[in-house]
């Protein structure tokens, strides 16, 4: 057997935001083959509303919630186009300037908005206002909070603003998105990642785990099944160690979701754009396949793939990418380093966690 590469290793690295090619963390960059759809309940949410008379939907949130993946998915949901078109369209028809037509020719139109940080205070609320309340068409706009807080409370913004303003506020008393079913403000900031969907039953974390790690196409027969590496590979140990779908895999998985709702429950709020960050970096340790062919040759002796396990790379960093340079790309990484099981030795708890899984008998 000869070494091989792994298309889809290629395709892990190109999330991670200290790579050459991180443009998949991008939705405006992803192409129909890399790119990465999830069912989220705002997803659910929106296309429910529209269905039921929405004209005017803010999307607000942080930077990497998924924003411009929602208006994506609502051409293709929605106005039913095929994905091809529906990138397309997001590239050149979604600055707001003209409504995009249903495919079919039925059903409402859709005004979209992206970036609202693109223009001016002034512009952003005549643009609401002028295209709040349209019988013809549905409102999508994307802002941050601090933008979003900007525009409907300017000095001179009109009635459309105001009803906003009064729905963003109630929001967090009530935890609602709409008060009448007409104007709607989704929070993506109360979106969470580690907890189970009603409708799928599962999470974000583990939907995603499953799809990258879980299924066996990625890692055919053809490149990494007849790589002669594959024994010494630390990316295909953590694939198996994470998706193997054996006894102990499924143990893994919901440790890592557990240390993800952790952090949520710490108070740190997981974007989509980090978890897909953070499961590419625990898969591949920032390594590509021809990386892993050449520490093979440096090294003589086993043992330099530990630092790449994935239980090491959530609380350490391998020796080609710094503390600094990994937190500051990965940012819920130093929320996971304060939980650190080995900073804090107890032996109860240590013993504990080490035979969590009952592999050892008592004693």
């Amino acid at each position: 057997m000869e070494p091989m590469i792994n298309p889809h290793v290629s395709r892990l690295n190109r999330y991670l935001p200290f790579s050459v090619s991180h443009d998949q963390i991008y939705e405006e960059y992803q192409s129909d083959q890399d790119g990465k759809s999830l069912e989220t309940i705002a997803l659910q949410y929106v296309l429910r509303a529209l269905r039921e008379g929405a004209r005017c939907i803010i999307l607000t949130g942080d930077a990497g919630h998924g924003k411009t993946h929602l208006c994506r998915r609502l051409i293709e949901g929605h106005l039913k186009y095929q994905t091809a078109e529906s990138r397309l369209l997001l590239l050149e028809k979604c600055d707001g300037r003209e409504a995009i037509q249903p495919a079919s020719g039925s059903g409402i139109a859709l005004r979209i908005h992206k970036d609202f940080s693109e223009i001016d205070t002034s512009r952003a609320y005549q643009f609401i206002e002028e295209h709040g309340e349209n019988d013809e068409e549905a409102l999508i706009i994307c802002a941050n909070e601090g933008r979003l807080r900007a525009v409907i409370s300017a000095e001179n913004s009109g009635d459309v603003c105001r009803k906003l303003k009064e729905l963003f506020r109630s929001t967090f008393v009530t935890g609602k998105s709409s008060l009448d079913g007409k104007f709607h403000v989704v929070n993506l900031n109360f979106q969470s990642v580690a907890s189970e969907s009603s409708a799928t039953g599962t999470s974000l974390v583990r939907r995603a785990m499953n799809d990258w790690v879980g299924d066996g196409r990625r890692w055919a027969t053809t490149s990494c099944g007849q790589c002669s590496l594959k024994p010494e590979c630390p990316i295909h140990w953590n694939r198996l160690m994470l998706g193997d779908n054996g006894a102990f895999s499924e143990p893994r998985m919901e440790k890592l979701e557990a240390l993800f709702s952790t952090v949520e429950r710490l108070g740190y709020v997981i974007t989509i754009r980090e978890m897909l960050m953070l499961i590419s970096y625990i898969v591949t340790g920032g390594l590509t396949c021809a990386d892993v062919r050449d520490k093979v040759r440096r090294h003589t002796e086993r043992g330099w793939q530990s630092e790449y396990a994935f239980y090491n790379l959530l609380f350490g960093n391998p020796e080609e990418i710094s503390t600094e340079r990994l937190f500051r790309g990965i940012p819920i990484l130093q929320a996971i380093n304060r939980l650190d099981p080995g900073k804090t030795a107890r032996r109860t708890v240590d013993e504990r966690l080490l035979n969590g899984d009952e592999i050892f008998p008592a004693g």
